[in-house]
């Protein structure tokens, strides 16, 4: 692969999955159409499962290349691995409430919300950090 990383081929999809699924949630609290609440659902469990992925290759590269004694890179993975964490959480508890079948306006409060533009927030602090490194 010509010396490109896997990681890099990677996180840029956790990075939109998770903005996306932002706006779609916005977008689903203040219309009150349950579509959007459903994409946004899809798009967060996506983004979780890219974002472990990323983080995955992500750490596995900082060790290989010896770049992970570096602050900025400390940092990047920081951002990462918590980002991470929270896309998980969300789509956990999105998953259960789809499987138990409850509406997703009762259940996407605006702690959950918050939760994910905290992610994304993130998510880019870490894109951007990592774009320099």
């Amino acid at each position: 692969m010509s010396g490109l990383s896997l990681h890099v081929l990677i996180v840029h999809f956790p990075i939109v999955l998770a903005i996306f699924a932002v706006f779609y949630d916005l977008w689903a609290s203040s219309s009150g159409n349950k579509l959007f609440h459903t994409v946004g659902s899809s798009l967060t469990k996506w983004a979780a499962i890219s974002a472990v992925l990323a983080t995955a290759t992500g750490l596995q590269h900082a060790g290989v290349s010896g770049l992970g004694s570096r602050s900025d890179v400390s940092a990047h993975a920081a951002a990462g691995v918590i980002t991470t964490m929270i896309l998980v959480a969300m789509a956990v508890v999105r998953y259960s409430a789809e499987v138990r079948e409850e509406d997703p306006a009762e259940v996407f409060s605006l702690l959950w919300l918050t939760a994910g533009a905290v992610a994304a927030v993130l998510i880019a602090i870490s894109a951007i950090m990592g774009h320099g490194i």
